[in-house]
């Protein structure tokens, strides 16, 4: 009974009455007139074929305008890298010359026969 009072329905006669567009909850706020750019989409995307060449130049200017938005960006991190480049040459980036390779192997027992060098360690005669 509280719902029905709450809805404002007494009796079926004012279930009947009332069209179904009159009966939207009173908390929806919907607006019956949608916007400009929901309605251009709308029509974009119910196109067939014939709307091809309208679609492929907005897509192509958004692309390009995507690009050009961050170009100030690339322009910057590319002209820092070379000027880096430039100032510690192969330092900054190496070619991978073959003198550049792996560093030459060190028996590890030959390592462990060493006397240390640690001051803290004492020497100790193993013989």
């Amino acid at each position: 009974m509280k719902e029905l009072q709450k809805r404002q329905i007494n009796s079926i006669d004012d279930i009947k009455e009332k069209p179904i567009a009159q009966q939207a909850p009173p908390f929806s706020n919907v607006n019956p007139d949608p916007p400009p750019q929901l309605i251009k989409s709308r029509q974009l995307g119910s196109e067939g074929l014939e709307g091809l060449v309208p679609r492929a130049s907005e897509l192509i200017k958004l692309g390009v305008s995507f690009f050009l938005a961050f170009g100030p960006f690339l322009v910057t991190v590319t002209a820092a890298f070379f000027l880096v480049y430039n100032v510690f040459g192969d330092a900054f980036v190496h070619g991978g010359r073959p003198g550049s390779g792996p560093l030459p192997y060190v028996d590890p027992d030959a390592l462990l026969n060493e006397p240390t060098v640690d001051p803290m360690v004492p020497l100790v005669s193993m013989e």
